[in-house]
């Protein structure tokens, strides 16, 4: 009776561990990863892994934008006092549909 019970929790803990794993693994990168990416990858590689995420999933992840975009429906936000992450979202679904990486202009 006891070796069911432990290998029940095993199993419990096993399907626990793949679920948070791959929720994890779908989760919205960090702004350091996803810049990073931005740094080392193509640009059309990154907005492939990304373009089935919403406005509210990169929230979710990075919390509010530091500024939003004036007449596109995008967010900035920024990286470091030099540059900016600017996401754009596609205004038919919601979705991202574009990301740059840019410095910011000081006037």
């Amino acid at each position: 009776m006891k070796n069911k019970i432990i290998g029940v929790l095993l199993c419990l803990i096993g399907v626990f561990l793949m679920i948070y794993s791959y929720f994890d693994e779908n989760a919205f990168p960090t702004k350091e990863t996803l810049y990073q990416q931005l740094q080392n990858e193509k640009l059309d590689v990154v907005l492939e892994e990304l373009k089935e995420y919403t406005q509210e999933d990169v929230i979710n992840a990075w919390g509010n934008p530091d500024s939003m975009l004036s007449g596109l429906y995008g967010d900035i936000y920024k990286v470091n006092e030099e540059e900016v992450i600017i996401i754009y979202y596609s205004s038919y679904d919601g979705n991202i549909n574009d990301i740059k990486l840019t410095m910011i202009q000081h006037h």
